[in-house]
């Protein structure tokens, strides 16, 4: 399994605070840590540093490569413009395909989400690895919530 952080977008969301050039998923709302960072915490506790990618703008590499410079320059899925995460996910599927990996699944993982507890995320990771390998099936996820979440 490829995990790859895909962090993009205008930072409109929590405006005025986020903005395009210092989005949510870099801003430290969590402590003193942002959830870029929080994410690549995560990750780390089952893969090296060069095992993970990163999907985003030429700008917004700048920033990721400031808060984590242990991933590798060349792990950057640079987006030519942003154009939503369908075709983000499907640029992500080509480089990697390209790079060699076209026979190893790859998991999304938005960098503007907290994931607690950080043994039931890898866990997830784990079983989402194995269950693309067996079925060779696009798999997605998420969390029964207990009330209307509007905008999601």
């Amino acid at each position: 399994m490829i995990p790859v952080i895909i962090c993009g977008g205008f930072g409109t969301k929590l405006w005025p605070v986020s903005r395009q050039q210092k989005p949510k998923h870099f801003l430290p709302l969590i402590g003193d840590k942002s959830l870029f960072q929080l994410n690549y915490e995560a990750l780390r506790t089952k893969f090296k540093p060069e095992e993970i990618f990163v999907s985003t703008n030429e700008d917004q590499a700048v920033l990721a490569q400031k808060q984590v410079p242990e991933i590798p320059a060349e792990n950057y899925i640079l987006e030519p413009e942003m154009r939503n995460q369908g075709p983000a996910t499907g640029l992500i599927a080509a480089v990697l395909s390209k790079k060699g990996f076209a026979d190893e699944p790859f998991m999304i993982v938005q960098a503007d989400d907290l994931r607690e507890p950080v043994e039931k995320f890898i866990e997830m990771i784990t079983v989402c690895d194995s269950l693309a390998r067996k079925e060779t099936k696009y798999i997605t996820g998420g969390f029964k919530p207990n009330y209307p979440i509007m905008g999601v």
